[in-house]
């Protein structure tokens, strides 16, 4: 919006429209005392969802504002980290969602770990006596969650000492609580004392809880990952600290259950260190680990490794460990298979699991998911759909073990997502609306007794959750949206209704995302029907149409939004050609359209507004747009994919009571 600052003050959030002269504050509902409005820092706009601002205050508080900063309410309540690393849901109790902070800063005094009863609206502190900085994995013992208040629960992660304290009065590891998370206290007893910052176990970065051996009211195995320490003695890798450890008792005592490759010594110290862990669907003795390369430094000019890496089964409960990697991807020029971020296998279906895999060695490499139904030997191709950005978590559904969903993590030109499979990862759709585009970091599913389950995305801007509604064509807008559109849902009036059809999307541009007085513009209470048509034998099939707010995206100098603007993607692509109508909107010749997106693909400095020229024309109130994939202002840098955002812009006056 031309003209538009936003500051945080002492005094709350101050909105400015024309360029200065005045402000407004926007301060309903935000405030960390009845009296005065909360003192704020910074103010972020999200770059995909069209009605989100996020304030953070002075203090550590959140608040959320859904429409443009008219109402605030606190967002994440005391959730004083925002970049998610681990979410989980408790398992008998679908609206008590746990989330593990990553402290960016390696800071002794961050809390880590917070927990929400009301499905990830707001959000308390809960780590009384958690030693841990960072919360990368949290694991319920299945055997005590009937009951919340007498569940275990454990998590690991790491502890940072901080400058002039002790390292050894500090612990990272294992914790455990005995009462549904209210206070934790070590469960790693085993572990070395800790040296010069974590933990000498390393970083614990994954927890396994074998529920097939309960025993006096909890199970009494367990697993978990950690980086460990590997020390080059006279060229030698040694193994000094296990980087996977077993637990017979509850977490009582530990015994080590390394038997991965020590690694190597030359340019430096690399070895294999485990990511992730997942026992077999059918037998509780079978678990496999994924790798990714520790010491590996590609910005330090190290060659492409050639030690071995990817997934280690072991049949004996660890005992001893066998590479598992047959058919996965190898980095480029390397007999080293690529890193493995994520595995998770299939509940009920011995040998089957998943395997989320990137390359270390290339900056713009895109991710991978490889499945395997023998146990790891042999794995395929199980990612058709989903666009070439690094998966970081996969969660399989286990209420439905055919469904399946990645969470991907992403930039501005190549924006993350949340992807889900529903025939056991031959292909996968999207269901990024409204998401971060650094995207997913972790997931979580919600399963009420009765209702729709909710999906809980860990992101770099705290936790966003999804409740999935009927979307029987997968283009974004729901069933219920597209029977709205004109002519009893058939909005394009080709006799078959707009829901039915892959490549026609009806959705609706709310008020809320039109100018309306209060931002500058001289509508009100409009609702605007939209349908989107894909026109030619190509791209029949549109992911995440939408309308976004003009406010979410930087300044369009000279033109104002009027009619809204909106997204949408397109897979298997060349070309595309798409007619949108906008059913209740009337244009004149001053009206373009405009695009939003990089002039260079390939360079994410280039990211901003761009004429469509030619490539945009308009018979009455229908734009009809010619796309070429990787063309200027294509959001999404993999071949093949066309992201759009844009719309119809008019032309602003000089003066005007409009957005400028």
């Amino acid at each position: 919006m031309a003209g538009r600052v936003l500051f945080g003050t002492s005094d709350g959030v101050l909105v400015s429209l024309d360029n200065g002269a005045s402000y407004t504050p926007r301060n309903g509902g935000l405030s960390v005392s009845a009296a005065d409005p909360a003192s704020i820092g910074p103010v972020i706009i999200d770059a995909t969802n069209s009605s989100r601002w996020l304030a953070f205050s002075v203090s550590g508080d959140v608040f959320l504002s859904g429409n443009a900063g008219l109402n605030w309410i606190p967002a994440s309540a005391g959730l004083r980290g925002t970049a998610i690393q681990t979410v989980a849901v408790h398992p008998t109790r679908p609206q008590r969602v746990f989330a593990g902070v990553r402290n960016l800063r390696s800071e002794a005094t961050s809390p880590a770990l917070y927990q929400s009863d009301d499905s990830a609206q707001s959000w308390l502190r809960f780590n009384s006596a958690l030693s841990l900085d960072t919360v990368n994995v949290i694991a319920f013992d299945p055997a005590t969650v009937a009951l919340p208040a007498t569940t275990r629960i454990y998590a690991g992660g790491a502890d940072f000492a901080p400058v002039g304290q002790t390292p050894t009065s500090y612990r990272g590891g294992v914790f455990r609580s005995i009462d549904g998370g209210l206070s934790w206290a070590a469960a790693d007893t085993l572990v070395p004392t800790p040296v010069g910052g974590p933990a000498s176990t390393g970083e614990v970065t994954s927890i396994l809880v074998d529920p097939t051996s309960v025993n006096l009211g909890n199970a009494q195995v367990l697993y978990f990952a950690a980086r460990g320490l590997v020390r080059c003695t006279l060229g030698v890798p040694n193994v000094e600290v296990a980087r996977i450890w077993r637990s017979a008792n509850a977490a009582n005592s530990w015994a080590p259950r390394d038997g991965l490759p020590a690694g190597v010594c030359t340019p430096r110290t690399q070895y294999p260190a485990p990511l992730a862990l997942a026992l077999d669907g059918g037998a509780s003795t079978t678990v496999y680990a994924g790798t990714a390369i520790a010491g590996y430094c590609a910005d330090c000019g190290d060659p492409v490794p050639t030690l071995s890496n990817g997934v280690f089964k072991s049949t004996d409960s660890g005992q001893t460990w066998g590479p598992a990697n047959n058919g996965l991807p190898l980095m480029s020029g390397s007999g080293s298979t690529l890193d493995v971020l994520a595995l998770a296998a299939v509940p009920g279906q011995p040998g089957t699991l998943y395997a989320a895999l990137n390359d270390p060695t290339q900056d713009d490499a895109p991710g991978r998911v490889y499945k395997t139904t023998d146990g790891g030997a042999n794995w395929s191709p199980s990612d058709n759909g989903i666009a070439g950005i690094s998966v970081r978590a996969l969660r399989v559904d286990p209420g439905a073990p055919n469904r399946i969903f990645a969470g991907a993590a992403g930039l501005e030109v190549t924006p993350g997502g949340v992807y889900v499979s529903n025939d056991s990862g031959a292909s996968w759709n999207s269901i990024s609306i409204d998401l971060p585009v650094d995207s997913a970091q972790s997931l979580a599913l919600s399963l009420p007794t009765t209702g729709a389950p909710t999906l809980h995305a860990g992101t770099e801007e705290g936790v966003w959750s999804l409740t999935r509604v009927p979307d029987g064509d997968i283009d974004g807008p729901p069933d219920a949206t597209e029977d709205l559109a004109p002519n009893s849902g058939d909005g394009n009036s080709d006799g078959i209704a707009d829901r039915l059809q892959t490549n026609v999307a009806s959705f609706e541009i709310p008020a809320s995302l039109l100018p309306q007085p209060e931002r500058g513009g001289s509508r009100e209470g409009t609702l605007s029907n939209t349908e989107l048509i894909i026109r030619g034998s190509a791209c029949q099939q549109a992911y995440d149409v939408a309308a976004i707010d003009p406010l979410s995206l930087p300044d369009d100098p000279d033109f104002t939004p009027a009619a809204g603007l909106l997204r949408f993607e397109f897979i298997d692509c060349t070309t595309a050609s798409v007619q949108i109508a906008f059913h209740d909107e009337t244009f004149g010749p001053d009206w373009r359209f405009r695009r939003y997106g990089p002039a260079n693909t390939a360079n994410v400095l280039t990211l901003g507004w761009l004429g469509m020229g030619t490539a945009a024309t308009r018979a009455g109130n229908v734009w009809t747009l010619n796309l070429i994939d990787n063309s200027p202002g294509d959001l999404r840098r993999e071949v093949g994919r066309i992201l759009f955002v844009g719309g119809p812009v008019q032309i602003a006056p000089v003066f005007a009571d409009g957005f400028e």
